[in-house]
């Protein structure tokens, strides 16, 4: 009986460490996301502002 209980408290943890790990993941893709939008939003800004300076410098 005892070395089942046992084993229920792992199986336990290791389903809890799971759900933490897969968290974790879903935690780091949504960062990145981010990240990547901010990045394409910061290099559309500076593309017009590139091509403003351009425009201005031809004038």
């Amino acid at each position: 009986m005892a070395a089942s209980s046992k084993n229920t408290r792992m199986q336990s943890r290791l389903e809890k460490a799971a759900r933490e790990n897969h968290n974790l993941s879903v935690d780091y893709e949504v960062q990145a996301k981010i990240i990547r939008e901010k990045t394409a939003r910061l290099r559309a800004l500076r593309l017009a502002k590139e091509a403003a300076e351009k425009k201005g410098s031809d004038a």
